[in-house]
């Protein structure tokens, strides 16, 4: 009698739910039951049998629905008929996945996904007040926490997959690859509209960035008849764009938390313009040539996308030095 395996998904961000939702999508039909764990309501909820909503805040339902989640967790890793799938270890109950029931049972099979860039370099996570509340977290619901700074620990990775949209670029064993193709079917941009992502990279000084952005504003006014939308960072208060543009161009500012790939479906730019952040990389795999993406970056800072610089050049993204 074969044994119906559970396949179990934590994911903590937009960006993650999508990528799980891709997997799903790619890899079925396969007999099983899927588990959604996550603070993100998923964009396709029919994709899976049963969704654990934990909050991001409220303390108290936060702990309840952790602690549930930790006993699903528990009960369907106890006859080894599970396989879980997490993007890395710092999040708490990927922690407890990896550093706790993967070593009460070797066999587990845990398996990883792709979570933006630092699947193509070895992440070093520094400690922070952050783990000093997951710790807290995971004392009240019985998980101890291990702070480890490889969080995607690409060596220990024995029995699982890892699953990436860019296997050419990604450490860990090739062998255990997983390509998921994540390009959105049936995007159509609107000509003449333009998206700016602003914010204030913290490798760059804040003339540097009104650079970039006057850079920007002079390509862009070039151009006859564009509408223009600014999506700042909802965190940079500096209004380096605002003093760049010195009020000439006009634009609509839709700063805002929301994901970027939110804004790009309501927007529907034919071109991007930005300084080089792997959300571009993420925005290139989403919609291909449908969009045309350019990048600013100074000229002396170079070294600082070494990382980023092969993978810009292989997906047709732009980058120009000033």
């Amino acid at each position: 009698m074969n044994t119906v395996t559970t396949r179990i998904f934590l994911a903590h961000t937009p960006l993650q739910v999508f990528f799980v939702e891709k997997i799903i999508e790619q890899e079925k039909p396969q007999k099983g039951i899927y588990i959604l764990i996550s603070s993100v309501v998923p964009a396709n909820p029919n994709l899976f049998d049963k969704c654990i909503l934990i909050p991001k805040k409220n303390g108290l339902l936060k702990l309840v629905k952790t602690f549930k989640a930790k006993l699903l967790l528990k009960k369907h890793t106890a006859n080894n008929n599970a396989s879980l799938f997490i993007s890395h270890t710092s999040a708490l109950l990927d922690n407890y996945v990896y550093y706790s029931l993967k070593r009460q049972q070797p066999d587990l099979s845990v398996n990883f996904f792709y979570d933006g860039i630092l699947y193509f370099y070895d992440y070093q996570e520094k400690y922070g007040k952050t783990h000093n509340i997951r710790k807290l977290i995971g004392f009240l619901v019985g998980i101890n926490y291990h702070f480890e700074p490889r969080i995607v620990p690409f060596d220990l990775i024995d029995n699982g997959l890892i699953y990436t949209i860019l296997s050419e670029f990604t450490l860990g064993d090739k062998g255990r690859h997983v390509e998921i193709e994540l390009q959105k079917k049936g995007y159509s941009t609107i000509k003449n509209n333009v998206l700016i992502l602003g914010g204030k990279p913290s490798l760059l000084s804040h003339s540097e960035v009104r650079e970039i952005y006057a850079r920007i504003i002079r390509l862009i006014s070039n151009v006859q008849n564009s509408t223009v939308f600014f999506k700042g960072h909802h965190a940079d208060f500096s209004e380096n764009f605002k003093i760049a543009n010195n009020d000439n161009m006009p634009f609509k500012d839709i700063t805002q938390s929301n994901p970027i790939e939110e804004v790009v479906e309501k927007y529907a730019p034919s071109k991007i313009y930005s300084y080089p952040s792997s959300a571009l990389i993420n925005l290139k795999a989403m919609y291909g040539n449908e969009i045309d993406i350019y990048c600013f970056y100074t000229k002396k800072k170079k070294e600082d996308l070494s990382k980023l610089l092969p993978i810009f050049e292989h997906m047709g993204i732009n980058i120009d030095l000033i």
